[in-house]
């Protein structure tokens, strides 16, 4: 028989569906199927410092055994590590888990670990200081700018620091930096 939009691959005693067409004729046992992955994480966005260590936890159902890669240079094979970050920046943790009919699953979550040490404090005594969110931000970022904060301004000038140093500049004049609202 021809079936559209599914193969089912046998590995072992794994299924596996992927689009396409295949004539197949099996028997499908629907209690054999891989388990899934997945793990928990302290935050996608943690303040970084030297040495940090970061908690991961396997919340897979089934899984008895456990391969951790932390793109940090660092793998594990507990069920539940730790691992530390000697640099700051964004690390994708992968985690593919076997369970007990010996398939295998992978999931990944990126987590940012976030250098703030070169950030200026604001000094409220002057006046109060604009807040950018998100933050840490993708591809957008909104500023706010508190009420007041252009009293004495005749231009507009910011500088927002990405998690790898990059600098990303904006200089306008108040009068054209507000047009837009």
């Amino acid at each position: 028989m021809l079936v559209p939009d599914i193969i089912i691959s046998m590995i072992g005693k794994c299924r596996r569906l992927v689009s396409g067409y295949v004539a197949i004729d099996l028997e499908v046992n629907d209690d054999l199927t891989a388990s899934i992955a997945e793990f928990t994480q302290p935050g996608d966005t943690i303040t970084f410092s030297p040495g940090i260590a970061v908690q991961f936890t396997d919340v897979s159902p089934s899984a008895t055994s456990w391969n951790w890669n932390f793109n940090n240079g660092k793998t594990s094979m507990d069920q539940n590590p730790e691992t530390t970050y000697d640099m700051p920046g964004v690390f994708e943790t992968v985690l593919t888990i076997t369970d007990d009919n010996n398939c295998t699953n992978s999931i990944s979550h990126p987590i940012t670990l976030l250098d703030v040490s070169s950030v200026e404090e604001a000094d409220v005594t002057k006046k109060p200081s604009p807040l950018a969110y998100p933050n840490p931000a993708m591809d957008q970022v909104r500023v706010f700018f508190p009420e007041g904060y252009f009293k004495n301004e005749k231009e507009v000038s910011l500088t927002i620091v990405g998690v790898d140093g990059k600098k990303y500049g904006f200089k306008k004049s108040i009068t054209e930096a507000l047009k837009k609202f």
